[in-house]
């Protein structure tokens, strides 16, 4: 099975990190960062090297996967940052001992475009927005569950274990 895996929120801890710089968001509940931290200068962090490679993972995702890896199934990762993220990205994602396998940092449109066209299986993502692109396709999604996404109606799973057990 191909999986795509989404870097923020599902594999980086970016709105935690957020949070260390902005104070705590001010409304979760909004599909768009910029209500999180209103009047804050998000993109000097998001389009920022040095902040994304300094962002934790998400409490198992690593080992989640590898999970995924050590069960046969095939993982690309998709993300929303910038192009020019695509190298600190994979040297995040290198740091942290995630499995080696294709990076995509697209931009917003970009991702919209790619999981729009491109064959896999699940989609495994915070944003209600590209969960909705993988259930009109008829493809499978899970949302790593988070207060942005309390509206996605299919499976929403609040820690890796239970990530990978639903695979």
């Amino acid at each position: 099975m191909k999986i795509i895996l989404d870097i923020d929120d599902v594999l980086a801890d970016t709105v935690a990190a957020l949070e260390q710089e902005w104070g705590p968001a001010v409304d979760p509940t909004s599909e768009t960062i910029n209500d999180f931290f209103p009047g804050a200068d998000l993109s000097r962090h998001l389009h920022s090297p040095s902040f994304n490679l300094a962002i934790p993972p998400v409490e198992g995702a690593v080992e989640g996967a590898r999970s995924i890896l050590n069960a046969n199934h095939e993982i690309l990762y998709i993300s929303a940052r910038i192009p020019g993220l695509t190298n600190a990205t994979q040297a995040w994602l290198q740091t942290w001992a995630f499995p080696d396998n294709p990076l995509h940092c697209v931009g917003r449109e970009g991702k919209t475009m790619m999981l729009q066209s491109i064959q896999y299986n699940l989609l495994i993502d915070d944003q209600l927005k590209y969960l909705k692109i993988a259930e009109q396709r008829g493809l499978r999604a899970l949302a790593y569950a988070y207060p942005w996404n309390a509206a996605w109606a299919g499976p929403r799973l609040a820690t890796w274990n239970a990530l990978v057990a639903a695979i």
